[in-house]
């Protein structure tokens, strides 16, 4: 939940990923991308952090909160960037209307 609360702000005003736009083949892209980047973020937090602490420790089980937010972050703010700036999907510019209106 942490990850959500801290990605999507940042996705809104930074991103505006739009998700409806781009083709079929595109969005499959971003389908395997966005599992690709959440499962590589896993595997390296997670090897990563199992050096650092014992999984079943206090520490360990912060390491491991941390590290689906990290997911979090990736797949809600990082992987929408990605897609923009490849093209894969394009700005949604309606959002950028809508949060300045609502300020």
């Amino acid at each position: 939940m942490t990850g959500i609360v801290i990605a999507r702000p940042l996705e809104i005003g930074l991103v505006n990923f739009d998700p409806r736009s781009g083709s079929v083949p595109a969005t499959i892209m971003r389908y395997l991308l966005s599992v690709a980047l959440a499962l590589a973020t896993l595997k390296i937090l997670g090897m990563t952090f199992s050096a650092i602490a014992d999984t079943y420790s206090m520490t360990g089980y912060l390491l491991q909160y941390l590290r689906y937010v990290a997911v979090g972050v990736v797949s809600l703010f990082v992987a929408p960037l990605i897609f923009t700036r490849t093209g894969l999907a394009k700005t949604d510019s309606r959002a950028a209307t809508r949060l300045s209106a609502s300020t």
